[in-house]
């Protein structure tokens, strides 16, 4: 008799919850650069918009794989697994740092702000480590 997968399996949860991080990610680092080239501060809410959403949506799409990892793999713990883990925590830290830092003192996205620059390196490096974990994923998905 066929064992009946978990809801977050059936409906394909984890694959499809991941892809929103992944999406919002760049385009933070993108209107991060637009308000350093272009000075112009309506891309200060692009900014704050989507950070917002990686910030959010990137807890589901952890929890989700969280919840695949124990039903699909039997929690086992190799590399890979260990990898996606840290990985998706320090981006989820830094995106959290992200969304709070601009909240609690939005002149750091200033253009005219040395500080902007290293809220750019946050949000580049959040964005990095969360391709990463989506390409130990698809590793994975294609063995």
């Amino acid at each position: 008799m066929k064992k009946s997968k978990n809801i977050v399996e059936k409906l394909h949860i984890h694959p499809i919850s991941a892809h929103f991080p992944s999406a919002f990610f760049p385009f933070s680092v993108l209107f991060i650069i637009l308000v350093i080239i272009k000075e112009d501060s309506a891309f200060v809410a692009g900014v704050k918009y989507t950070q917002l959403a990686g910030a959010v949506t990137n807890p589901i799409a952890m929890a989700s794989g969280f919840i695949d990892w124990k039903s699909k793999y039997k929690g086992a713990k190799v590399p890979i697994f260990k990898k996606k883990i840290l990985f998706s925590s320090i981006a989820q830290t830094l995106a959290f740092l992200c969304v709070a830092w601009s909240y609690l003192m939005p002149g750091v996205l200033e253009a005219d702000n040395f500080l902007i620059y290293l809220f750019l390196l946050l949000t580049i490096l959040s964005t990095v480590f969360t391709f990463l974990v989506g390409r130990w994923g698809a590793r994975l998905v294609y063995l």
